[in-house]
């Protein structure tokens, strides 16, 4: 027989973690935080900003379109999936459990009678929910300024486009969630491992043509936007610049792309034995009260 709701409420206090959602989304938005991820996040407007006043001059009509799909493929595919949305994500992921560890209520949460895991795990539904707000409002900023009185006819609308990328982008900032909220339950490092791990597979090995890409995050997020949205660069290159195939620039064959639905399952599983991994070792860790003396 299943659990009634009732029963469940009396297993789980379905309101005292709400509580802990809602607390943890107010602790994650503090102005300071906010403003430091907005600017991380809207930093293409410059790019973008030189590009229509300066850069748009330099090209001939018929080369334009052509133009306005690069600079939207380096400030808002590579840049947000490399750069701003790990970074978003692990300052947010790492914040979840330390910010409440200096204000000494992670402590006063875990003397109620709450499962531990359920405490974890709300608190990491509250960070993602923030990061992917934050990357989807920047992402469609960006795009908003990037295309609109552009004069140019788009294969497809940015909207459509960026409606496109939000499943996306949600399904990578759940892996790259998972993986930085259990450094920061296993390690007290976790910013500078995280940073690391940015660095060498975010940025280095998803960008490029090597087998261990097949190991980040990141590459199969390109390969779902390349399935989603390759078509319409290479309509581009046709019509746009027939002297020239304009290829991809993931560099990522057909032949050897892995379908979406694999995408999706792998950064899903990826997101779901980091949180298991990730609950475990939170319900046995420590975590002890400072007092008056520090201690």
């Amino acid at each position: 027989m299943s659990a009634s709701p009732l029963q469940i409420e009396r297993t789980i206090p379905l309101g005292a973690l709400w509580t802990s959602f809602t607390l943890t989304m107010h602790g994650l938005l503090q102005w300071k935080r906010i403003v430091a991820l907005l600017f991380l996040g809207l930093i293409p407007l410059l790019v973008v900003g030189i590009f229509r006043t300066i850069g748009i001059q330099k090209y001939a009509d018929s080369l334009l379109l052509r133009e306005y799909m690069s600079i939207e493929y380096f400030t808002v595919l590579l840049y947000y999936s490399s750069v701003a949305i790990p970074i978003t994500v692990l300052l947010l992921a790492a914040g979840m459990i330390r910010d409440e560890q200096e204000n000494q209520t992670l402590t006063y949460l875990l003397l109620c009678p709450i499962p531990r895991w359920a405490i974890y795990l709300s608190k990491l539904l509250a960070a993602l929910l923030v990061a992917w707000l934050l990357v989807s409002l920047c992402m469609g900023t960006v795009l908003f300024c990037l295309w609109t009185a552009s004069g140019v006819s788009t294969p497809v609308h940015w909207v459509n486009r960026w409606l496109m990328l939000l499943p996306a982008t949600g399904l990578l900032i759940a892996a790259n969630g998972g993986i930085f909220a259990l450094l920061s339950v296993l390690l007290r490092p976790s910013l500078i491992l995280g940073v690391i791990y940015i660095a060498i597979f975010e940025v280095f090995l998803a960008n490029y043509e090597f087998i261990l890409r097949k190991f980040t995050s990141v590459h199969y997020f390109q390969c779902i936007v390349c399935n989603w949205m390759g078509d319409q660069f290479m309509f581009v290159s046709v019509q746009a610049a027939k002297t020239s195939l304009m290829k991809w620039p993931w560099h990522i064959a057909e032949e050897i792309r892995p379908p979406t639905q694999d995408c999706v399952i792998t950064l899903l599983s990826i997101f779901l034995v980091s949180t298991l991994l990730a609950m475990y070792f939170f319900t046995k860790k420590e975590y002890r009260m400072k007092t008056p003396e520090g201690s």
